[in-house]
C-alpha cells in the first residue's frame, strides 16, 4: 500500500476550496467592505483547513498537482487583499 496523493485528490480538494470561496466571496470579494483581517481571518477559518488537511501526506504530491493547489491559493488571497 503506498501513501501517495493521486490526481482525483487533488481535484477534490480544489473543487471543495473553490465551492467554499464562491459560498463566501459576498463577504471576501474585491468590493466587500470587510477590513483585511476579517477577510483573512474568514480564508483562515474556512478555505485553509480544506487546503492544508492531511498537509504532511501531501508531502509526496506531484510539482504539478502540488501548482495547482498553489495556484487556486494564490488566486484567493489576491483577491482577498485586493493585490494585482
Amino acid at each position: 500500500m503506498t501513501l501517495t496523493w493521486t490526481e482525483k485528490h487533488r481535484q477534490l480538494t480544489r473543487k471543495k476550496a473553490q465551492a467554499q470561496f464562491a459560498f463566501l466571496y459576498p463577504l471576501i470579494g474585491r468590493k466587500s467592505k470587510l477590513d483585511r483581517r476579517n477577510k483573512l481571518t474568514i480564508y483562515k477559518l474556512y478555505i485553509g483547513p480544506i487546503m492544508t488537511y492531511a498537509a504532511l501526506a501531501w508531502a509526496t504530491i506531484t510539482p504539478q498537482n502540488l501548482l495547482a493547489l498553489q495556484g487556486l491559493e494564490n488566486r484567493i488571497l489576491r483577491t482577498i487583499l485586493d493585490a494585482p
